[in-house]
């Protein structure tokens, strides 16, 4: 398996230099702190939601991952 620092090194050889590649980043990325203050029950919602989707309808899916959420509370 690659390690990050590989990755990012052939990354970069592909795409020029880091300002080439941070521009193909999407917009509005959160900062660490940001990523911190979102409680855990919603990254274990959200892990979940793809095996509870894969035998359900979305919608039903979007809308029983809150409730999912608060198992976690």
């Amino acid at each position: 398996m690659n390690t990050f620092a590989k990755i990012y090194q052939c990354s970069l050889e592909r795409k020029g230099d880091e300002e080439q590649l941070y521009t193909l980043l999407p917009a509005g990325l959160k900062t660490a702190a940001e990523l911190s203050a979102i409680p855990d029950n919603y990254y274990l919602a959200e892990m979940m939601r793809p095996t509870f989707k894969a035998g359900v309808i979305n919608g039903l899916a979007l809308r029983q991952r809150f409730g999912m959420s608060e198992l976690w509370d």
